[in-house]
């Protein structure tokens, strides 16, 4: 231990002879400075979550004035008789009450 603190004070020594405004504990206290703790920015996540169904629920909407009700739900139908991605994508577009009330109201 003693070795590592004997170079340790020969480098400041070294560094102060080409340096001698050089002050070494300047990164140490950089170093431990307080930092903000990283978190997950839940706000900006609800808001894009919010977003992204809100984005979903009006394509739905759209959806169902073009085909229909009864088309609409034959094309969900289809989906879900489908491969993997298919019954993803049915399982994004059934009706949910939203939906049905901005289907009617629109």
């Amino acid at each position: 231990m003693s070795a590592v603190t004997e170079d340790l004070k020969t480098f400041e020594k070294r560094v102060r002879r080409i340096d001698p405004d050089h002050n070494p504990t300047t990164f140490r206290r950089w170093w431990r400075r307080e930092r903000r703790p990283a978190t997950v920015p839940l706000r900006r996540s609800a808001f894009v979550l919010v977003f992204a169904y809100l984005l979903l629920t009006g394509v739905k909407v759209v959806m169902v004035q073009d085909l229909g009700a009864a088309g609409f739900d034959t094309r969900v139908a289809t989906l879900a008789a489908g491969n993997d991605a298919e019954r993803i994508a049915a399982r994004l577009l059934f009706r949910d009450p939203l939906m049905t009330y901005l289907a009617e109201r629109v």
